[in-house]
């Protein structure tokens, strides 16, 4: 028995509920009479909403606030079709655009939108160019599309600062950016010149170029993998490694500048070396890689710079974005909308009612777009000249960007996702991109580097400074521990409900948190923190 449209009906009427409660005001009535009033009321509005699915956008709901700079909007349109929008106030200086990386790595991880956007909920950030702010999530989209084999994302990819994943040369678009000085852009082509990605060692001052960032040996050469590949390197090849901490992110820094590392050790081995969070490791294969990796010494200082070539649209040479400031970004689809004039794709699908994710932009906000599809009766998609026209036309938006859409298409706000996955349920996806509240860094002066600390409580060793970093191990009490180098940034740093130090562990490094090193009665001085200023979320009803 075809039980759709039966489910139809009762979508449009949670739908409609949900609108009308979204529209009122944050203050909900308390008395019992006033309550059951509200809600007999807005039955009875659903259930006229229900019954007239074709009717004109409804164009009044109001904007949401979800935290100070970004608001959220549900749209009902003819057709009928749903449209979940969040803006992002480009000159609210307390809210960012950050990437999300599915299962944290660009080497294999898939997760869903709302895994995502609770893992980096909390987490740090390099906001600011160094490390110690905390980003809270207010709202998360999917990303862009991604090799199904490989689960690695089409296109680059720009995390916190990291130059993730390289942009493909002259292959068209280079998706959405966020850079450092609050500029959103969506660009075009792009270059990644080979003698202009290289190391060089302070010491002699000899360059050598690397061939690639978190992508597996295809050839012999010099591979550079950062945190975001995954907790460790590839495995199961005979390689030469070298374990590099790094003061910073190693951004898009080009010649003559660079981002300084000290060189912590060179393994020769089969691969799986961790990745620890302020660290990267250097894979050479063949005799020069290995040779050049062979003579370097511990402790030696390198220096790390990587350039991108803007091309602008066409591959015909525009030089008008600066990409050493890149922050954040992800590789797109199809850009429909270009310094407000709408292009025609000729894409497959592309006049086809789906659902959508889009990112769309002007001089004051950036846009997320999720558009719910493959529901008869509730929302039937959108194509991509509708999708252009709904940025242009209602939102006043003058770019736009596709990504990934159908079964992928999801919207997370403050909690929850908002709109209805075509699957019934969230996909697994490869990246995604947030809205971000950023608070400051917190720090602890308990300890300092080369301290020998007692283990008083037990804990996990993991990757990074959070709870949301891979597990390596687990000091007990009675064992002994050592402060160990890091960047001044990430000494003591809070992330995640913790205060977190780098530690030498059982001849490894790793990072755990202050309550496991400090007595039981001094482990609630842990959490005397300033109040964090994210105050205003919670404001959509759940």
């Amino acid at each position: 028995m075809d039980d759709r449209p039966e489910r139809a009906g009762r979508d449009r009427l949670a739908g409609a509920c949900a609108l009308i409660l979204r529209s009122g005001s944050r203050r909900r009535p308390r008395s019992p009479r006033a309550r059951a009033s509200f809600w007999i009321s807005g039955l009875l509005l659903a259930l006229v909403f229900g019954t007239f699915p074709e009717a004109s956008a409804i164009r009044g709901e109001d904007w949401l606030p979800v935290t100070a700079g970004v608001d959220y909007r549900a749209y009902v349109l003819g057709g009928p079709v749903r449209v979940y929008v969040a803006r992002m106030d480009i000159d609210q200086t307390q809210v960012i655009v950050e990437s999300s990386i599915g299962g944290g790595g660009v080497g294999g991880g898939l997760e869903t939108v709302s895994g995502m956007a609770r893992r980096y909920d909390q987490s740090l950030t390099a906001w600011g160019g160094a490390w110690g702010p905390r980003g809270r999530v207010a709202v998360a989209i999917n990303g862009s599309s991604f090799d199904p084999e490989t689960s690695t994302p089409y296109g680059g990819l720009l995390h916190s600062g990291w130059y993730a994943l390289r942009y493909g040369s002259l292959a068209g678009g280079s998706g959405f950016v966020w850079t450092a000085e609050r500029d959103a852009a969506i660009r075009g082509c792009v270059e990644n010149d080979k003698d202009r990605q290289v190391i060089t060692r302070l010491s002699t001052g000899e360059r050598t170029e690397f061939d690639s960032v978190n992508l597996e040996r295809e050839d012999d050469g010099l591979i550079l993998f950062t945190p975001q590949y995954g907790p460790e390197s590839p495995s199961g090849q005979r390689e030469i490694e070298a374990v590099v901490r790094v003061e910073r992110p190693l951004a898009i820094v080009p010649l003559p500048r660079r981002v300084l590392g000290t060189l912590v050790e060179v393994r020769d081995g089969h691969g799986g070396t961790p990745i620890l969070f302020d660290e990267i490791v250097l894979a050479g294969k063949g005799p020069f890689a290995e040779s050049y990796l062979r003579n370097l010494s511990q402790g030696e200082v390198l220096g790390f710079s990587q350039e991108i070539t803007d091309l602008g649209f066409g591959c015909d040479g525009d030089r008008d974005f600066d990409w050493s400031k890149a922050y954040a970004g992800i590789g797109g689809g199809f850009v429909f909308l270009r310094d407000g004039e709408i292009y025609d794709s000729d894409e497959w699908g592309s006049d086809v009612h789906d659902p959508r994710t889009a990112v769309c932009l002007n001089d004051e906000f950036v846009y997320f777009i999720v558009v719910d599809g493959r529901r008869p009766g509730f929302s039937r998609g959108m194509t991509l000249g509708e999708l252009a026209l709904f940025c242009r036309d209602d939102l006043g938006a003058s770019w736009g960007l596709n990504q990934d859409g159908g079964g992928s298409s999801a919207m997370w706000v403050d909690g929850q996702i908002v709109n209805n996955p075509s699957d019934g349920h969230e996909r697994p996806i490869a990246n995604g991109l947030l809205m971000m509240s950023v608070g400051p860094a917190v720090r602890s002066s308990r300890f300092s580097e080369g301290f020998q600390v007692d283990v008083q409580l037990p804990g996990d060793v993991r990757l990074g400074p959070g709870g949301n970093q891979p597990v390596l191990g687990q000091a007990w009490p009675g064992e002994v521990v050592r402060i160990a180098p890091t960047a001044p940034s990430l000494r003591g740093v809070f992330a995640n409900g913790s205060f977190w130090w780098k530690v030498e562990y059982a001849g490894e490094l790793g990072w755990i948190a202050e309550q496991s090193l400090v007595r039981p009665g001094d482990a609630l001085g842990v959490f005397q923190l300033p109040t964090p200023p994210w105050s205003g979320f919670g404001t959509l009803s759940h």
